[in-house]
C-alpha cells in the first residue's frame, strides 16, 4: 500500500466487525515494532499486552472501565471490543532506575506514543483497523482486572460496516460516537519560526 493510501485509510475506529484477524498479521506487527521502534537508549519504558478475545466476561468488564461522559452523554468505549486489544503498560522494570520518576513517566509516554503509532499504520497497512482508549474511569477495576500501569488501549481488527455497535452493559443497539470535538486549525499548534 502507498503511503497516501494508508493516510487515507487511516482513522479512529470505534466498532469492529466479528471477523478475526490471523494471529500471524499481529505477530507480523510485534515483530516490526521490536525491529523498527526506537527506544532511548534500548530501555523499554513501557509493555504491551495482546488480548484475544476468547475471554468474553473479561472484555466486558475492559469495557464497562471505559465509560466518557461528553455533554452529559454518558458512552462507553466500543473500540476495547475489538478482537485483538493491544494494552501498553508503563514497564519500569526494563530501565534503569536511576533517573527521575517524572522523566521515567515522560518517557514511557513517549514510547508508548511513538509504539501505538507504529502499529496503527502497520495495521492499516495490512488492510486492519485501529481504534485507540485512553478514557479510563474505573482505574481500581482495570486494575483489579489486568494489573496497574494501563497507558493505552488499541483496538486492532476489521471494521464494522453498520451505523451501530452493541453496547455490552446496556444491553441495546447503540450508534457509532460520532466525531464531535473539531481539530483545531494547523497554524494554531504547529508554528514556523
Amino acid at each position: 500500500m502507498e503511503w497516501a493510501d494508508i493516510l487515507d485509510k487511516r482513522s479512529h475506529i470505534f466498532a469492529f466487525d466479528n471477523t478475526i484477524p490471523p494471529k500471524d498479521l499481529l505477530n507480523q506487527i510485534t515483530d516490526e515494532i521490536h525491529h523498527y521502534v526506537p527506544v532511548k537508549q534500548n530501555e523499554f519504558y513501557y509493555s504491551i499486552e495482546i488480548f484475544d478475545y476468547s475471554d468474553v466476561d473479561l472484555r466486558k468488564k475492559i469495557y464497562q472501565t471505559t465509560g466518557t461522559n461528553y455533554h452529559n452523554n454518558y458512552r462507553y468505549n466500543p473500540q476495547v471490543l475489538a478482537p485483538w486489544l493491544f494494552v501498553f503498560k508503563e514497564n519500569m522494570e526494563l530501565t534503569v532506575n536511576d533517573k527521575p520518576f517524572q522523566l521515567r513517566r515522560n518517557y514511557t509516554n513517549m514510547q508508548v506514543g511513538m509504539a501505538s503509532m507504529f502499529i496503527a499504520l502497520s495495521a492499516v497497512n495490512k488492510g486492519l483497523d485501529v481504534g485507540f482508549c485512553q478514557c479510563v474511569t474505573d482505574h481500581n477495576l482495570l486494575n483489579e482486572l489486568i494489573g496497574n500501569d494501563v497507558v493505552l488501549m488499541l483496538g486492532v481488527g476489521y471494521k464494522s460496516v453498520k451505523d451501530n455497535y452493541y453496547c455490552l452493559i446496556d444491553e441495546i443497539e447503540k450508534p457509532i460516537p460520532s466525531k464531535v470535538i473539531p481539530k483545531p486549525k494547523k497554524e494554531e499548534y504547529i508554528k514556523w519560526i
